[in-house]
């Protein structure tokens, strides 16, 4: 199915593709006691890659939609970078009195820069929190992604390095198309440089370039569903949305976006609920979702670190094809948090005060009976809402863990020493 391309999976690294100039905003925290309680949604894409097509139809579906009315409280912002050579623009978008679509210029990204670099996307969201400094800010972020992984591992385990995606030139529907089996499936974030070659945006360059604190954050991107993204960012927002699987090319429902997150009833587990149900039933895909409170994973996180230290054996001597894992293409890094406690041989009571503890954090979790189980795909049988790593005494994970110990959920819990 052309029109359903992976939005190929990489790792809670954004792939810097330029190094060049762009208006510059004020950087850093800043808030006013004087905060307005408007709510305001920005859809911030990095989208100058094969999916951009994808992405572009998102924009679309959300243009032509219900948009806030000029001079309400609720305010819906785009910045979609479709191409590095072009400038890109933080835009206001809605209708005005009489349902004609308006769109406000606020910000300009200058070409040569690519929409994952930190300096970039603090500058557009500073800009975006200085027109509007209200508390109740939700972020988009829709790109390619592979979870916590380190640069370069994804694609190439074995040496973690280089450029993780081979481009090759294509004929449609965009300039670059990248290895992938089956329909195509999204991550967060990849972009082609001008320049060639790409980089990366590590998880902690992330929460660097978030310049406020979020209502909620949604990853409109693979397999970034799990603890150890959700923990990396739990100072930053109140609620993530996000799949410990990977997200289909077209995306979370767009439809629903004002009615879910700008609507005075309307929740970021209703947004979660939308893409759920968009998917889940699909031929060719299935769906995971869940949306994180992240005031509860201290307590998470505190649990965890008793557990790991007690079954750490088991832990370790669990074989991977006997846990519920959420990945394609034998990339075993993401495996259900409660499912490998389990394995691992927790009595009764710390079942139970697992269960608590995930409860607390976790306010809407959603899984589909299988995911993509004609490309290679797998069966689903039990979800918690977030995934985890597996580690191992393989000696080959030893670059891996390395890197894991870097990790704010790790250095929390010690599941890897």
């Amino acid at each position: 199915m052309a029109d359903m391309k992976l939005k190929k999976l990489f790792s809670l690294f954004f792939f810097l593709a330029i190094l060049a100039g762009c208006e510059r905003g004020e950087m850093g925290y800043s808030f006013t006691d004087n905060a307005l309680e408007s709510d305001v949604v920005i859809f911030y894409a990095a989208a100058a890659n094969d999916i951009s097509y994808l992405i572009g139809g998102n924009i679309k579906t959300v243009k032509s939609g219900s948009l806030p009315q000029e001079g309400s409280k609720k305010v819906l912002l785009l910045f979609p970078h479709m191409d590095s050579s072009n400038p890109s623009y933080l835009q206001n978008i809605k209708r005005d009195e009489y349902g004609a679509l308006k769109i406000d210029t606020l910000y300009t990204v200058e070409a040569g820069r690519s929409a994952l670099e930190v300096e970039v996307m603090r500058a557009v969201l500073q800009s975006a929190y200085n027109n509007f400094p209200s508390s109740n800010f939700t972020l988009i972020l829709s790109s390619h992604g592979t979870g916590w992984l380190p640069k370069g591992y994804y694609n190439n385990p074995e040496t973690g390095g280089g450029n993780i995606f081979y481009m090759k030139k294509s004929a449609e529907p965009s300039s670059y198309t990248f290895p992938q089996f089956g329909p195509i499936t999204k991550t967060f974030g990849i972009e082609q440089s001008l320049y060639g070659g790409t980089l990366e945006m590590e998880i902690t360059d992330l929460a660097s370039a978030i310049p406020m604190h979020l209502k909620c954050i949604v990853f409109d991107a693979c397999l970034l569903g799990g603890v150890e993204v959700a923990y990396e960012l739990r100072n930053l927002c109140d609620k993530i949305c996000f799949s410990s699987a990977e997200v289909p090319g077209r995306g979370y429902n767009y439809d629903v976006l004002t009615s879910e997150l700008l609507a005075d009833d309307g929740t970021p587990e209703g947004f979660s609920k939308a893409y759920f149900d968009l998917w889940a039933e699909h031929p060719d895909y299935g769906a995971t979702s869940t949306t994180v409170v992240c005031n509860g994973l201290h307590n998470l996180a505190t649990l965890c670190k008793e557990l790991f230290e007690k079954y750490r054996t088991e832990i370790f001597e669990l074989r991977k094809e006997n846990v519920q894992g959420f990945y394609r293409l034998n990339r075993h890094f993401f495996f259900d948090l409660e499912d490998i406690l389990v394995k691992a041989g927790i009595d009764a009571s710390e079942k139970a005060a697992l269960k608590d503890a995930l409860d607390a954090c976790i306010s809407y979790k959603e899984a589909s009976p299988s995911f993509m189980l004609g490309s290679g795909g797998f069966r689903i049988n039990t979800f918690c809402g977030m995934s985890m790593y597996l580690p191992s005494s393989d000696i080959r994970t030893v670059r891996l863990d390395g890197f894991y110990k870097t990790l704010a959920w790790n250095k929390a819990t010690e599941l890897v020493k």
